[in-house]
């Protein structure tokens, strides 16, 4: 995973494991890290490099990431929660409805890209020639959001008229939105 974050960010352990008997709130945080940018000058950080292809778009990419050694002799050092929230059997259980949904998203925006072209998202860091998941699953919310029987509203309260440009453009940002 590739994520954003900041050279002085604060890092820390996963709390230690909480004995029996122990009184008060348990740990949120264990002990803090190394700053990233003492870790990029460490002599002792060890790097591997790594081609990665169809990085962002483009062709092949070189990326240096820290050597999976480290990674086994060093968990908690590296900012990386090695703790997941789901065991394997719960994702033994989603896996399927989540590929089923996906493909679900993958089959309604084919069908809708081929009855009524549209243009995916410009992104500024690289082009798109072709549409991604996040435009088709925009394009299936913006196609339920707008049909006539989505209509939630509750009868006998006031009518208030919004523009249908306004309507568009809060439609078309939270198709987007994650």
């Amino acid at each position: 995973m590739i994520t954003r974050l900041r050279l002085d960010a604060r890092l820390f352990d996963p709390p230690m494991r909480r004995r029996a008997g122990t009184i008060g709130r348990p740990r949120v945080i264990g002990t803090r890290q190394a700053n990233l940018s003492d870790r990029l000058t460490n002599a002792k950080t060890r790097w591997r490099r790594v081609n990665v292809t169809g990085c962002y778009g483009r062709g092949e990419r070189t990326l240096e990431i820290m050597s999976a050694t480290a990674l086994r002799h060093h968990p908690g050092r590296l900012g990386v929660e090695t703790q997941r929230p789901w065991s394997d059997p719960a994702i033994a259980r989603t896996t399927p409805a989540l590929l089923g949904l996906f493909s679900l998203i993958a089959l309604w925006a084919h069908e809708l890209y081929r009855s009524q072209p549209t243009t995916s998202q410009a992104t500024a860091w690289y082009p798109k020639p072709l549409p991604t998941f996040t435009d088709a699953l925009a394009l299936v919310r913006r196609e339920l959001w707008t049909q006539p029987h989505f209509n939630t509203s509750a009868t006998g309260h006031k009518l208030v008229e919004i523009p249908q440009a306004t309507i568009n453009a809060l439609i078309e940002a939270a198709c987007y939105a994650a």
